[in-house]
């Protein structure tokens, strides 16, 4: 798979000689383009929907600052019930809804979304079309939701990106 900026399309990994017109692309941000978002030349708003793709940016604790309008179609909520939540509020996780709240009961421990943004905060490494699930409360009780995530450093945020989601 060959990674692009989403911005300018400049070659993120320049190993161009492996890849014909067939190779799949991924898309992440290059430093250059961070600049322009972090100086907001750029408004975050806009560089989400060049990628018209489900996104996130989250804050080091896995709040959500800003997301795409396909995240919020997807989500089926207004915005206002998306921006400055957890993730798993945002995503209907039935184990945010505890009394501790998202991030924080035993079962966040174990959560592959939450891991995946904390650790490419941390350590910068992204994460790669991690097939993970859920377990969410739907409309006729709870439903286990399969989904793959890909997460990316961005200054000091992280974009999360829903890459497929079966509900």
């Amino acid at each position: 798979m060959r990674r692009v900026c989403a911005w300018c399309n400049k070659d993120l990994e320049n190993n161009n000689d492996n890849y014909d017109e067939n190779t799949p692309i991924t898309h992440g941000i290059c430093s250059d383009c961070v600049k322009l978002l972090e100086f907001q030349e750029i408004p975050m708003e806009n560089f989400l929907e060049k990628l018209n793709k489900a996104i996130f940016l989250t804050d080091k604790d896995a709040i959500v600052e800003v997301v795409s309008e396909k995240a919020i179609v997807k989500l089926k909520k207004p915005k206002n019930f998306i921006k400055n939540f957890p993730l798993g509020n945002v995503s209907q996780c039935i184990y945010a809804e505890l009394p501790e709240g998202c991030g924080k009961t035993s079962h966040c421990s174990g959560c592959d979304i939450r891991s995946a943004v904390l650790k490419t905060y941390s350590t910068g490494e992204s994460v790669n079309n991690l097939e993970t699930f859920q377990y969410q409360k739907g409309e006729k009780g709870l439903k286990k939701v399969r989904m793959a995530i890909s997460t990316e450093k961005f200054g000091e945020k992280v974009l999360l990106q829903i890459d497929s989601i079966n509900d």
